[in-house]
């Protein structure tokens, strides 16, 4: 700092330079757009890298007359994770080697005049933007997260001549998404909550996002750490936009969910005294002399660097009551006044409306209500019809009460389609006093695939292949149940307690019959409550089926077939689906095979566990179904899958694919996909029958996946009994898969079998060709004609042996040199005919 002297002037006082570091934020940022100081404008325009200025605002504080202005290089630093300070700046500071790059900090060093006349500097202040920069890891919707706005306001401006002047100013605001705002504080590991992206609603966030960039609700706004906690950064922006940040009730992961009136009242949830409506506890309305009429909102201009204000106002309040009430807000993000506008005119659309509050107590049939969501209840007797309300804060009870207790508000952007109506008498009755049993409900042996989601890959592997244990499923018998347990018994005297306990399985009805193809189905009588979805499994009968598609408003339902250790079988319409993976138990402990096993099905309630006297009972016996190969799967038979009973007339081709329960684990592959390597010492048998009777037993190895039934072979299997010309044959095919441990003698056949019919016919007349030849010879012991046959080839038959004794006569005689073909019927023994002409 210092002045300077002409050798005959008179000294009316200095001017003062320095050279200063100043601070402005975290960094990275994207650009340094504006520098005032004294709050007066020193520089605009738009830096975007790490460069130099010269700043020539001598005038800036009136000059030699008044306080100097500011002239100097201002050289910025972003404080990117690369940044390296000139080594002039950090030997000016200290020494070279002393002084770090301040990464990660957002800075300017400044070398020049700061002020004249007056020795104290006055404040610097610096308008930066960071959207893209300073992200931990990649930008998340890198294309929604700036939003441009236009703002036109007046603004005072200096010239160096140190006039002051009022000019309007259009300008650009280089505002961020608040959803992408928000979803930096909670991600970041640096400033922010830490939270991996992972528990971050990808898609509630998108959706946020996308509509915030069309409502063009970019906010501006600095976060001060020394003065204000996170939540409250996090929850100012959530109020301004008009929003609710919460755990999502479904997935379990952070959402952001915007309070808009942008639903269909006819698509909402209802909540009645029979679909989850317990009680309400409170109904009150704020009197009328308190109505709010005007609205202020405070908002801070960066283009003028002042707060501004807007108003809504309510004329027809104000006339009505003959006064003003207002009402002030203020939302420092936000940057233009227009933007203003519009939060002020929602906001005294919510403070001016007298609004009737609630608390609701609703079942564990409102899970998925969340804050900020919004529903409709239905409460005739209190002259309620269909009446929408926003939900506020939401409490749910312990386990074993059920009860969620939402704090609710109608609704303003659902008022037009309220109804208040006169009470009515109520027809509802309340739920039983006491716990009700199961009447829906089911035990089997457990899979493969149930041992793995119950315990894990890892858990079982010591488990004896030969053991079993069983699988229970039950449905909600009324609205107040929360979950069901289960005791086990070998014998019916002595029960073992599992502690655990599992949500109510979704049960249901096929409305139409399944063949052994049929992929689409409608389910009726469902018994669940919204916990179905894509990729789960659904057991009809003993078949079970991947979810590939599900509408719950309809029930249409499609499947990919024959999962698991289950092969696609016929189903008739009514046939019971369980989709089990919406809710199950799996008893831990093993059981040997043939020991049967009974479960006592406790439900709980909301009132209380099930008396274990009235517990309905199950008895399964255990067969070691986990341990067991799955079957054969895709089974074609001459390159196409069939429904019904195929006729076959010639050779038969059976081809199939192979399964693997250990590599393939709990993922639910279908019938019809690719084959995979079995599991070893595991190999096929087909087992051939008709008529009562066993034709062939055969083996097959593991890694083989196809099998060939000559006419040849089929006329040695029928040789005592020969299809007739004109029969269909009935001929049974088992396809089953087995694994053999010759150093253990273990047989294990698998769980089911692949069993199917076909309907053989005599094949079509063979084509024989005959040389005729000039030595007559004699063949099969008789001699033929003058002309002689000496060698005979039959299509489909190796050699002519085959048919024992053959008289062939040829009539007229043949001429030497020329071949005859013959048409023969299709007998094993004597082959005759004659040809004339």
């Amino acid at each position: 700092m210092g002045g300077h002297s002409g050798k005959n002037s008179q000294i009316i006082g200095y001017k003062y330079y320095m050279s200063m570091l100043m601070g402005i934020c975290q960094g990275p940022i994207d650009a340094l757009t504006n520098i005032t100081v004294g709050d007066q404008d020193a520089w605009d325009g738009s830096m975007t890298d790490e460069s130099s200025i010269y700043i020539n605002k001598g005038n800036l504080f009136g000059g030699q007359k008044g306080e100097g202005g500011v002239v100097g290089t201002l050289r910025s630093l972003f404080g990117s994770a690369s940044q390296t300070v000139p080594s002039n700046i950090k030997n000016t500071i200290g020494s070279d080697a002393g002084v770090s790059d301040m990464r990660g900090i957002a800075s300017v060093w400044f070398d020049g005049q700061v002020c004249a006349m007056n020795p104290y500097p006055k404040q610097w202040k610096f308008r930066v933007n960071r959207r893209m920069s300073g992200w931990d890891g990649p930008v998340w919707q890198p294309s929604l997260c700036e939003i441009d706005l236009t703002s036109t306001v007046s603004v005072e401006s200096v010239d160096n001549g140190g006039t002051s002047t009022y000019k309007t100013v259009t300008g650009t605001i280089r505002a961020m998404n608040p959803a992408h705002i928000l979803y930096q504080l909670l991600t970041d590991t640096v400033f922010g909550r830490g939270y991996p992206r992972t528990w971050i609603d990808d898609v509630g966030f998108l959706a946020a996002a996308t509509q915030l960039k069309a409502e063009q609700f970019g906010l501006c706004t600095s976060w001060d750490t020394k003065n204000q906690e996170l939540a409250d950064f996090i929850q100012q922006i959530v109020n301004t936009i008009g929003a609710s940040l919460h755990i999502d009730r479904t997935s379990g992961l952070i959402t952001l969910m915007l309070i808009r009136g942008d639903y269909d009242p006819d698509m909402l949830p209802v909540f009645d005294r029979s679909s989850g409506l317990l009680d309400i506890s409170e109904d009150q309305t704020g009197a009328s002399g308190a109505e709010v009429n005007e609205q202020i909102v405070s908002y801070y201009d960066p283009i003028g660097n002042q707060t501004r204000q807007v108003r809504a106002q309510n004329l027809a309040s104000m006339e009505s009551l003959g006064y003003k009430n207002s009402t002030s807000t203020e939302y420092q993000a936000i940057p233009t006044a227009e933007l203003a506008g519009r939060v002020a005119a929602r906001d005294l659309k919510t403070q001016g409306t007298n609004l009737r509050r609630y608390t609701i107590k609703l079942d564990r049939r409102a899970w998925k209500v969340s804050p900020g969501s919004v529903f409709k209840i239905h409460v005739p007797e209190r002259g309620i019809d269909n009446l929408i309300l926003r939900a506020g804060d939401i409490r749910d009870s312990s386990l074993t009460d059920g009860t969620i207790q939402v704090a609710a508000t109608i609704d303003v952007f659902g008022l037009p389609s309220q109804a208040y109506t006169n009470a009515v008498t109520s027809t509802w009755s309340p739920p039983p006093s006491g716990p009700v049993a199961a009447t829906n409900y089911m035990a089997q042996e457990a899979s493969y695939r149930a041992l793995i989601l119950a315990f894990g890959s890892s858990e079982i592997q010591s488990v004896d292949r030969q053991a079993g244990t069983i699988e229970v499923f039950a449905a909600k018998p009324v609205s107040t149940g929360l979950s069901f347990s289960m005791d086990v018994s070998t014998d019916g005297q002595t029960w073992s307690d599992d502690d655990d306990v599992a949500p109510f399985t979704d049960f249901g009805v096929t409305a139409a019959a399944m063949t052994r193809w049929t992929t689409q189905v409608v389910i009726e009588q469902l018994t669940g409550e919204d916990s179905i979805a894509v990729g789960q499994a659904v057991q009809i009968d003993d078949e079970i089926m991947r979810i590939d598609a599900w509408d719950e408003s309809t029930g249409d339902l499609t499947v990919a077939r024959g999962c698991v250790d289950t092969i696609p079988q016929p189903h008739d319409a009514g046939a019971r689906a369980i989709f089990v993976d919406t809710g199950s138990l799996v008893e831990e402990t093993e059981y040997g095979q043939g020991e049967n096993v009974t479960a006592r099905i406790i439900t709980n309630m909301l009132n209380g566990s099930l008396d274990t006297d009235l517990a309905p009972t199950v008895t399964v016996g255990c067969w070691g179904r986990q341990g067991r190969p799955w079957p054969p799967a895709n089974v074609q038979v001459n390159d196409e899958a069939f429904d019904g009973n195929p006729v076959i007339s010639g050779d038969l081709t059976l081809t199939w694919a192979g399964r693997n329960r250990l590599t393939t684990q709990d993922v639910l592959i279908s019938f019809g996909e690719q084959s995979q390597a079995v599991e070893a010492n595991c190999q096929f048998r087909l087992v051939i029958t008709s008529g009562g009777n066993t034709i062939d037993s055969i083996d097959i190895p593991g890694d083989t996946f196809e099998w060939t039934w000559t006419v040849a072979g089929q006329t040695a299997a029928f040789a005592s009994d020969p299809i007739g010309s004109n029969e269909q044959r009935s001929v049974t095919f088992t396809l089953s898969s087995f694994f053999y441990d010759p150093s253990t003698k273990v047989f294990i056949d698998s769980y089911q079998s692949y069993v199917f019919d076909v309907l053989l016919t005599a094949p079509p007349p063979l084509q024989v060709t005959a040389e005729v030849l000039s030595t007559p010879t004699v063949f099969g012991g008789a001699i033929v004609s003058s002309k002689s046959i000496q060698a005979i080839t039959v299509e489909g038959l190796s050699a002519p042996a085959r048919f024992g004794a053959a008289t062939v006569t040829v009539k007229p005689e043949g001429v030497e040199g020329t071949t005859l073909v013959l048409s023969m019927a299709w007998q094993p023994a004597t082959i005759t005919k004659h040809i004339y002409d």
